[in-house]
């Protein structure tokens, strides 16, 4: 058997058992006051309801403010949390459309106010959250 006929049938044989590739979703998350990037932020997101048992996949976002994760088995939504100590997200969603995700990109409504640039939005793949510093007072409550 050749090599070319042995891979087809491995990749025939995962397919039909459902093992898809892991696709790739990225949070970028974006200063609200300044609309630069917000770099080293921790950033959680869970493949499915978060709940117990479930694998929570963490990340840090670079200084382009991008974490990307790779998720497979996708599912229908997933789940985003910036609430780490570092910043506050500004929106009252964290459930998203992985569909929705991947085809168009989310730019999340910014809840804080202030309105960032318009051109800053998602990409396909993205999930796009406006943040800002924590105040004295939330840093004294964690």
């Amino acid at each position: 058997m050749s090599l070319a006929v042995l891979r087809f049938a491995v990749l025939a044989s995962l397919i039909g058992v459902g093992i898809s590739p892991a696709e790739q979703i990225t949070v970028r998350l974006i200063q609200v006051k300044s609309g630069k990037a917000a770099e080293g932020v921790p950033v959680m997101l869970n493949p499915g309801p978060p709940r117990a048992g479930v694998l929570r996949l963490e990340s840090t976002t670079s200084n382009d403010g991008r974490a990307t994760f790779q998720v497979s088995p996708l599912p229908e939504e997933v789940f985003v949390s910036t609430y780490t100590g570092k910043v506050y997200g500004c929106t009252r969603r964290d459930e998203f459309r992985t569909v929705e995700i991947l085809e168009h990109g989310i730019t999340v409504e910014n809840t804080c106010g202030r309105q960032p640039p318009e051109e800053i939005k998602a990409k396909p793949g993205e999930i796009l959250i406006f943040v800002r510093p924590l105040t004295l007072l939330e840093r004294m409550q964690r």
